[in-house]
C-alpha cells in the first residue's frame, strides 16, 4: 500500500500545499470519460487512484515497472479490449491481472472460462454503485493481504 505526501502546484502566494495520498493504489480504465472521472472521484476518498482511457499505455506502464494493488478495467474498450488487456497482463504478471476487477455493462454469462480463472468473481455489471465496487475492491485487498502473510 502507498502512503505520501505530493506536492501540488503553488498557489498565487507562492505557497506549496501538500495532498495527502493513502491507501491502496488502483488503477481505473475506461475509456468513457464521464464513468471513469465519477468513479476515480468517489474512489478517491480511500484510495491512491490513477486513472487511463487506453489499456495499451496502462499495459506498457506495468510492464516498464509500475505496479497497483487492484486494476479495475471495462471490458469494451477501443483499441485493447479489456479482455485482452487482462490475458496480455496475465502472461507478464499473473499477480497484477489476479487483482483485476471486471466492470462492464456486458453480462457475466458472456464471460468465459479462461477470463474467469484469471479474475475469478471480481465482476461487476454497469451500472454499479460505489459500494458494490468498492466490496469487490475490498476482496482484492484482502486476499493480498492473505497471501503477503
Amino acid at each position: 500500500m502507498t502512503s505520501s505526501l505530493r506536492p501540488t502546484t503553488p498557489n498565487k502566494g507562492g505557497f506549496t500545499p501538500f495532498v495527502v495520498e493513502t491507501g491502496p493504489t488502483v488503477l481505473v480504465i475506461d475509456d468513457d470519460p464521464m464513468l471513469r472521472r465519477a468513479l476515480v472521484r468517489g474512489l478517491k476518498r480511500r484510495h491512491v487512484v490513477v486513472e487511463r482511457d487506453d489499456a495499451e499505455v496502462a499495459l506498457s506502464e506495468i510492464a516498464n515497472g509500475v505496479r497497483y494493488d487492484a486494476i479495475i478495467c471495462d471490458l469494451t474498450l477501443g483499441g485493447m479490449t479489456g479482455r485482452q488487456f487482462i490475458f496480455a497482463l496475465h502472461s507478464i504478471l499473473p499477480e497484477q491481472a489476479a487483482r483485476t476487477v471486471i466492470l462492464t455493462g456486458t453480462s457475466r454469462a458472456t464471460l468465459d472460462d479462461p477470463l474467469l480463472a484469471i479474475v475469478g468473481s471480481r465482476f461487476v455489471e454497469k451500472p454499479a454503485t460505489l459500494s458494490e465496487i468498492e466490496l469487490v475492491l475490498d476482496d482484492v485487498f484482502v486476499e493480498r493481504a492473505a497471501r503477503a502473510a
